[in-house]
């Protein structure tokens, strides 16, 4: 992990956009990954977050578990928020946070978010405040996950949360790319956890259906909009 975030320092550039050409890459970063908005939900999410920590609740313990600052967070509900997601898939379980923050993207919005923790996903279930929010339990996601995918018509915004091996990962990652549109933004979580994860991520930018890909260390997110020349960026975030 050191070797990796000391290589993904050398390599980290365009931080808000400076030094990049595309018009469109640029107005991302400076709209959606560096902005600073203070968004209706954040507050609340900051109170939720607070009580939570001090509850007796399971999602305490992983609130106490977090690694990640809360920025990724912010940035998987402005992506979503970017793309006006009506369709969200999470499957996996980081902390509440990511759950939490998508949840609140759009009340309208189909959102199902998928785990193998059964006491998590009964702690979520009270917790999220948004009906439309389908939170389940299944021992075995990958089971599962064929019919779930065949509940949407097309994924707007696609969390792939979980620690999981590189094989399992492209073979999520090529089943929910049966419902991507130009507009759907795919996340991945610790891209850069291991050399099998990283060869992953290598395989994923790569494919010809993905546009435009940007790497910040902790995540690695992926565009398909089509009038895009593909891309690749490393991005100090």
């Amino acid at each position: 992990m050191v070797k990796s975030y000391l290589r993904y320092c050398l390599k980290a550039a365009h931080r808000k956009g400076f030094g990049i050409h595309s018009p469109f890459v640029f107005r991302l970063l400076n709209a959606v990954f560096f902005e600073k908005t203070p968004y209706y939900c954040y507050h609340s999410l900051e109170q939720l977050e607070d009580y939570l920590a001090h509850s007796k609740s399971i999602l305490s313990h992983c609130l106490k578990k977090r690694v990640r600052r809360i920025k990724y967070y912010r940035l998987l509900f402005r992506l979503a928020n970017y793309n006006a997601s009506l369709s969200l898939l999470e499957l996996g379980f980081d902390t509440c946070l990511s759950t939490l923050y998508l949840s609140k993207v759009n009340s309208k919005a189909k959102f199902i978010s998928i785990n193998s923790e059964k006491q998590i996903t009964e702690a979520l279930q009270k917790t999220v405040e948004n009906q439309s929010v389908d939170i389940r339990y299944s021992e075995h996601l990958d089971a599962v996950l064929p019919s779930v995918t065949d509940e949407f018509e097309s994924l707007d915004f696609v969390f792939f949360n979980d620690n999981v091996s590189a094989h399992v990962l492209l073979q999520r990652f090529a089943l929910c790319l049966t419902k991507a549109r130009p507009s759907s933004i795919f996340v991945f979580r610790d891209i850069h956890s291991s050399l099998e994860m990283e060869a992953a991520w290598d395989a994923i930018r790569q494919r010809p259906d993905v546009r435009l890909s940007i790497d910040i260390y902790c995540f690695g997110v992926i565009f398909f909009n089509t009038d895009l020349i593909k891309q690749d960026y490393i991005v100090a975030f």
